[in-house]
């Protein structure tokens, strides 16, 4: 249920947010899930975090420019840029 607290704050970019993509992953064998979430910043990075604990997890570099977009589906992480790049 949802009960309106705040879990966390998520700290890690040295530039403006962008965007947040959130995935839900689940070991189908032992029925345990575990909740990601990736921001793109102006920083020209994304950041793998936990869901659960706030823990950072990987920072992701690659981008010539400030990222703007990102999507996740499954175990792909597709972003995008201002200097007109995708990376997948």
């Amino acid at each position: 249920s949802i009960s309106g607290e705040q879990m966390a704050t998520l700290k890690g970019h040295t530039g403006w947010l962008r965007g947040v993509a959130w995935m839900q992953k689940s070991d189908t064998e032992t029925d345990v899930g575990s909740k990601m979430l990736v921001t793109a910043s102006d920083d020209k990075t994304l950041i793998l975090w936990d869901g659960e604990t706030g823990q950072q997890l990987k920072q992701l570099r690659g981008h010539g420019g400030g990222v703007n977009a990102v999507a996740w589906k499954g175990d792909q992480i597709v972003s995008g840029d201002g200097d007109k790049s995708v990376i997948v």
